[in-house]
């Protein structure tokens, strides 16, 4: 064909629609699979003027419209470029859908089926994601110099468009391009179609019951050691969110591009459970030792430190020096006491006086059942400030993702 006869192929519609009929659906984002279904039909026209006959004298014009099949009539090869299903001709010369000419020569062919594409899914703000979906239609066989396609004015057809429950239609654009085989350029058609997902299900599926587990996560320290149930409830909550983080990675591409801000949510509050079990065993064990042993200087340090104050367990280093002081005192008010009676006297009696250190044992003081303690009002106070900073961190980011998508 020259390029003085170059066909131009025009898409004139594309129209969406749902269907009960077994096998038909609106749309169907498939995230895991990263592909979209779709069905409906695209409405092409394009102009044969070998097919006129308004003009020729020879044959009547009282005929508007004639129909024939795809084995008489010459039609444009067109693939769905990026089809994950199956790549064939749209236009199928064994099809009993037939083209409609009309008399001034322009020829309407409208395929239809159910379209299979490849969509990339970006995850990052997964439930909170919006997505981009491509459809592209290139030419098969023929150059730029053939063949032109573009899209026309009307766009998409959204008459019969029936609501989707996990995907809210958004938007759409069209291009025309070029896609390079070899040496030769063919033209390409791109519809870009906008969803964004409805997040109601897993907010209430998925999202609330992993906040509420990570607060319990916290309250396994305020379980009281001699129950026998601590570390039952700690295994229980760290499989809990074992098991969300399986249903949340079944939802979700294999893909390394990226990477769902919940999947990391739901992996540091993973982590953080691991911790708990762990500093649970640990709690546990100083809470079985002989309240006789020695407390071990690191624990006596830590106690009598910042992080007895952060714990909010009394310093007992600061209790010995009050209690020395007031023993210093009481004996001096005794000693005048006696002294004052015995003032006719030639002797004074001497009281004696208990001598004081400034900084007594402490192993005397602090015991293994009062370190438990101190170890359970920090461990609860350092994973519940953890876990409030992290719902606030991921909470901001889902409302960020929400907002600029």
């Amino acid at each position: 064909m020259s390029p003085e006869l170059r066909a131009k192929f025009k898409i004139n519609k594309i129209c969406f629609w749902n269907t009960d009929a077994p096998g038909w659906q609106l749309l169907a984002k498939e995230i895991v699979e990263q592909a979209m279904s779709m069905a409906g039909f695209f409405s092409m026209t394009w102009q044969d003027s070998r097919l006129a006959w308004d003009t020729n004298p020879t044959y009547s014009s009282d005929i508007p419209t004639i129909f024939s099949s795809q084995s008489y009539t010459w039609f444009p090869t067109l693939v769905l470029e990026n089809s994950v299903s199956s790549i064939s001709i749209m236009m199928d010369a064994d099809s009993l859908n037939l083209i409609r000419i009309l008399s001034n020569g322009n020829c309407v062919y409208n395929p239809i089926d159910v379209y299979t594409t490849h969509c990339e899914s970006d995850t990052t703000y997964y439930p909170f994601d919006t997505q981009e979906c491509d459809v592209v239609i290139a030419a098969w066989g023929y150059s730029v110099a053939e063949i032109e396609l573009s899209w026309a004015d009307s766009g998409l057809d959204m008459s019969f468009y029936n609501e989707n429950g996990g995907w809210e239609y958004k938007s759409y654009s069209i291009e025309t391009g070029v896609s390079v085989r070899g040496v030769s350029s063919f033209p390409t058609a791109t519809l870009r179609m906008f969803f964004k997902r409805r997040p109601l299900f897993q907010v209430v599926n998925t999202v609330l019951p992993c906040t509420m587990i990570a607060f319990l996560m916290v309250l396994a320290f305020k379980l009281p050691p001699d129950s026998g149930e601590r570390m039952g409830f700690s295994l229980t909550v760290l499989l809990a969110y074992a098991v969300y983080l399986t249903i949340v990675s079944a939802n979700l591409p294999t893909t390394s591009l990226t990477t769902s801000a919940l999947s990391i949510y739901l992996l540091t509050t993973l982590a953080a459970g691991t911790l708990s079990v762990a500093f649970s065993i640990m709690v546990l064990r100083c809470h079985h030792k002989n309240e006789d042993d020695p407390v071990s200087p690191k624990f006596l340090n830590a106690y009598n430190g910042i992080l007895g104050k952060f714990a909010g367990v009394k310093n007992k280093r600061s209790d010995s020096k009050v209690r020395d002081l007031t023993v210093s005192v009481v004996n001096e008010e005794e000693e005048t006491k006696i002294n004052s009676k015995s003032n006719s006297k030639s002797e004074r009696v001497p009281m004696s006086k208990t001598p004081v250190s400034p900084y007594p044992e402490q192993t005397n003081d602090v015991t293994w059942p009062m370190i438990t303690v101190f170890l359970d009002e920090l461990f609860f106070r350092v994973f519940l400030i953890f876990t409030l900073l992290q719902q606030f961190i991921f909470i901001s980011v889902f409302i960020i993702g929400f907002l600029i998508h």
